[in-house]
């Protein structure tokens, strides 16, 4: 069984390389100048104590990180399968191909999870690439039954 230890903003550059890797995977472009900087900002401030993110990794060899797996819960309004209004969300799932099929994946998520349960959040949603559908079923994970719409703001042609 992998180790899997708390990131820190000490991890915030591998957490934007893993990212890239991950979204790449699910199709988009990562070719925008300013968003690795803005990650690793993001990371930096946001995992560090008292931050809103939360995130679990697997050290790999030379210093990179083998998988992660960060979270954030989000308060929105209550309903029948949140009654507190709050929501976890799994972001930056990434494991670097080097360290896939070693249960690393497992591991990060299985932690994740855990970690939401303790803060008594009962829902908790994921976007999810093809590949990564195999192992959310097998952690209970289902499809939700609303569709999921997105709005990207219009660029001027």
């Amino acid at each position: 069984m992998p180790t899997v230890r708390r990131a820190t903003s000490e991890d915030a550059a591998e957490l934007v390389r893993l990212r890239e890797m991950l979204l790449v995977a699910m199709g988009q472009e990562v070719d925008e100048p300013t968003w690795r900087l803005n990650a690793f900002q993001q990371f930096e401030q946001r995992i560090a104590p008292g931050g809103d993110l939360t995130g679990f990794v697997v050290d790999g060899d030379g210093g990179v990180l083998a998988a992660s797996a960060v979270g954030l819960v989000v308060t929105s309004l209550p309903g029948p399968n949140r009654p507190d209004g709050r929501t976890g969300y799994l972001l930056n799932l990434a494991t670097d191909p080097k360290y896939r099929r070693q249960g690393n994946a497992r591991a990060v998520t299985t932690a994740l999870l855990d970690w939401f349960h303790g803060q008594g959040v009962k829902r908790i949603e994921l976007h999810a690439t093809e590949r990564g559908l195999p192992l959310y079923a097998s952690l209970g994970f289902t499809e939700h039954s609303m569709k999921a719409l997105t709005y990207a703001e219009r660029r001027p042609l």
